[in-house]
């Protein structure tokens, strides 16, 4: 049965991520099997997580002995210590995976397969572009995690949210998606909640709603988040006064840069960046 994030009392924010691999299959030649399908993976196990979406098409999967097929749209979420097995009808598939995991406290989002872990997107733009920052971000060693992650967390927020239900809304969930793209790409702009909600279309009140009962954490929260990790990479590479980090990451003032960085790290900004470079963070 899919995990609603309700099961958990601990907040979504405390979800922990981590992607071992990433990429797009799109191959045209296939080794074929003595029945004339293309098989390119041995039946193995796998001791991650597993998002698959199927964009161009057919897959074959036979998950823990059980023989599934996957067309175009089709994104799918498979548990750490399945036994897998692929197959490709046709000259041609086309897909987007990540290997990797992710828990809330000690205990696995993923859990099980069934046929909640099994979603119909179509051919979804906004899941199209998570997807490729995820692949190009790892494919090109890019340090910056926080995008990564914030993908990531928005293309498991389909599982935990949607494959429960029975009524999706994936309009809601793409205004959403905006919000958490426009955030990470524009942190270091002024940004209000008004500004968010008036963007995707919602009242200021509806939107912080929705937001928290997709991520489990406030707007602000997640800017706060994605600031204070922009801080800290300035404050690791490079020689800059702490007042044009403060600047350069869409705080007001220096004095409050500084509150708010103690309080997210336990530490105030110059001793942070001592205390990295001394190897003790």
């Amino acid at each position: 049965m899919a995990l609603n994030i309700w099961d958990f009392p601990e907040s979504f924010a405390q979800v922990t991520l981590n992607v071992m691999l990433a990429g797009k299959t799109d191959r045209t030649r296939w080794w074929l099997d003595d029945a004339g399908r293309n098989w390119w993976n041995g039946k193995r196990v796998h001791n991650f997580d597993v998002v698959y979406y199927v964009r161009e098409g057919t897959l074959h999967l036979t998950i823990n002995d059980t023989a599934y097929r996957f067309v175009s749209g089709d994104m799918l979420f498979i548990p750490a210590g399945s036994v897998i097995d692929c197959a490709a009808d046709g000259d041609t598939l086309v897909k987007y995976y990540i290997h990797g995991t992710a828990t809330l406290g000690n205990r696995p989002i993923i859990r099980t397969f069934d046929k909640t872990n099994i979603l119909h997107v179509g051919d979804n733009a906004e899941l199209i572009d998570l997807f490729e920052l995820i692949c190009c971000g790892h494919t090109q060693g890019i340090t910056d995690i926080v995008p990564m992650h914030t993908a990531f967390l928005t293309i498991l927020s389909f599982y935990v949210n949607y494959a429960a239900t029975a009524e999706p809304t994936p309009d809601s969930n793409r205004k959403l998606v905006d919000s958490i793209n426009y955030i990470t790409t524009h942190y270091n702009e002024p940004i209000t909640v008004s500004l968010l909600a008036s963007r995707a279309g919602f009242t200021r009140d509806y939107f912080g709603k929705e937001f928290l009962r997709i991520y489990g954490f406030s707007p602000l929260q997640y800017l706060t988040r994605v600031r204070i990790k922009a801080a800290k990479n300035l404050l690791t590479a490079t020689d800059k006064p702490v007042a044009e980090i403060a600047r350069e990451v869409g705080f007001s003032t220096v004095h409050y840069f500084s509150r708010v960085f103690s309080r997210e790290t336990g530490l105030p900004p110059l001793r942070y960046r001592w205390t990295t470079r001394s190897g003790g963070v």
